[in-house]
């Protein structure tokens, strides 16, 4: 009774470790994972949606909805394009420091940077520079009152607490992501890539910018997809989709489990079995990365 006591204590004090519960043993069966480029599913193409997806894969494999937990959601539908619904939200924003606001002295872009958070954002410079004597006090403070709404006073002593270290500060607000969308807009053209995961990157682009990366400023958006998992004995399998159709595959294995080859014969099953064009597996691009 006291040995079987101990074990119990012992896995509820691993569960209280760890942030998302119980230890998930299988993971730890695999040390290679075989991860894709995003590839897009051609929805419209294909007559398919995320929720005709969802409902063919949960006939035959595990399937998770995952919401974004970082950020904060849109105001309304109508901020960014189309493509992003309000299940989605901003968690990061960059806008160009001008030329001659610059700190450093070369060749290279500086960006004033917004990591968000549901109650604050942090602010910080795209580089650490040693000394702040050529630190744009000024322009960071527009950028400030311009983003979260408030008064030259506050903006100012955020920028002058800002330029004492030019190192992270928090800002108890949100940010306004359509003023700040609006802003960019007048500074670029906006390109948008999938980063795989429901991630996005907005780049605001700008051909007359005198830098190699033409950026004026970017956004990074996370919205809803879902993961659909399928394990075997000496795998398992990962496919995340969006409600664009962009999507990864994920191929978890052990040193002596599954080749790539054979993994992708799986993942083309998968991909037949939820409705997906099976040919996509072969222009994924994989990556191995070992644990």
């Amino acid at each position: 009774m006291r040995k079987s006591g101990m074990i119990m204590v012992l896995l509820l004090i691993s569960c209280m470790l760890l942030a998302e519960g119980c230890v998930d043993l299988e993971k730890y069966r695999y040390t290679n994972v075989y991860s894709s480029s995003s590839i897009n599913a051609n929805f419209e193409g294909n007559n398919l949606n995320l929720r005709n997806v969802g409902t063919l894969a949960s006939q035959h494999y595990s399937v998770e909805d995952v919401l974004p937990t970082e950020g904060i959601p849109l105001e309304n539908d109508n901020i960014l394009p189309s493509l992003f619904d309000n299940n989605s939200t901003v968690y990061l924003l960059k806008v160009l420091v001008p030329h001659d606001n610059k700190i450093f002295d070369d060749e290279y872009p500086e960006y004033l940077t917004f990591f968000i958070h549901q109650n604050n954002a942090e602010m910080a410079w795209s580089a650490i520079p040693q000394s702040n004597s050529n630190y744009p006090q000024n322009f960071v403070a527009d950028i400030v009152k311009l983003s979260f709404n408030i008064s030259d006073k506050k903006s100012d002593q955020y920028a002058e607490i800002f330029g004492e270290n030019i190192t992270t500060i928090s800002i108890p607000h949100q940010p306004e992501v359509r003023v700040i969308v609006d802003y960019l807009n007048e500074h670029g053209d906006s390109d948008i890539q999938s980063l795989g995961n429901g991630n996005y990157l907005i780049e605001f682009l700008n051909d007359s910018l005198p830098y190699e990366y033409k950026a004026a400023g970017s956004i990074f958006v996370h919205t809803r997809y879902l993961k659909i998992i399928h394990s075997t004995e000496n795998a398992r399998y990962e496919i995340r989709i969006d409600g664009s159709g962009n999507l990864t595959a994920a191929i978890h294995t052990s040193i002596n489990g599954v080749s790539l080859e054979d993994g992708k014969v799986v993942l083309k099953s998968m991909f037949e079995d939820i409705g997906l064009n099976t040919e996509l597996v072969d222009e994924m691009e994989f990556g191995l990365a070992v644990a």
